[in-house]
């Protein structure tokens, strides 16, 4: 009797495993869960659900209704926004102002500073984010040449979203800001001639801008 006992309790769990393998979220549903998560931190943005376009197709909307929103909207759209390409399944991050135009990426002119462009780009986008510390100069850590140009600093808060994740027992993900920000952000910017990173705010604190 107690073995089949066990048994049945064996076979109960596997069921339970069973449905919630099943119910896992999709990779691109999981990066429109860290794209609320990040930025959607930011109470002048509005992210409703994701638009299925067609078999293979997503398109995430951002919409940036702050009153600084022409500053903001380009400056977020030329540090996050573009295609991501999920194995064949595409989705598309795409910004809007509240009118319903597109927002497009901020690009530096011919005669702009890469970094100090980057760095003016960083500070612009994550003004309203309460996750977001500051930007520095990343080139200013010595012995250090790879490291990126430029370092967004966020707070040390952990940021929790559900996404059917079977590592936790109410199926939330649990991530570090600056490593969920690193999900979102791009990490090359002016073809090449400025690289962005990410750093949680220490318990000692400086700051350092861009170089020129």
């Amino acid at each position: 009797m107690k073995a089949i006992g066990r048994a049945a309790v064996m076979v109960a769990l596997l069921q339970i495993i069973t449905v919630h393998a099943v119910a896992l979220s999709l990779p691109w549903w999981t990066a429109r869960h860290s794209f609320t998560g990040t930025i959607g931190c930011d109470q002048t943005l509005r992210i409703p659900l994701m638009t299925e376009i067609d078999d293979g197709h997503y398109r995430i909307d951002v919409f940036v209704e702050g009153e600084d929103a022409h500053e903001v909207g380009p400056a977020l759209a030329g540090l996050l926004w573009g295609d991501h390409d999920f194995g064949g399944v595409l989705v598309m991050v795409r910004g809007w102002t509240p009118d319903g135009s597109p927002i497009a990426p901020l690009v530096p002119d011919a005669s702009d500073d890469a970094i100090v462009f980057l760095w003016d780009m960083v500070n612009a986008g994550f003004r309203h984010n309460p996750l977001f510390v500051e930007a520095t100069d990343g080139g200013a850590i010595p012995f250090v040449p790879a490291f990126p140009d430029v370092i967004a600093v966020f707070e040390s808060e952990v940021i929790e979203y559900w996404d059917d994740d079977l590592g936790d027992w109410f199926r939330y993900r649990h991530l570090i800001a600056q490593d969920a920000f690193a999900e979102v952000m791009h990490t090359d910017y002016s073809d090449g001639g400025a690289t962005l990173g990410v750093a949680t705010e220490p318990r000692w604190h400086w700051s350092a801008g861009p170089a020129g």
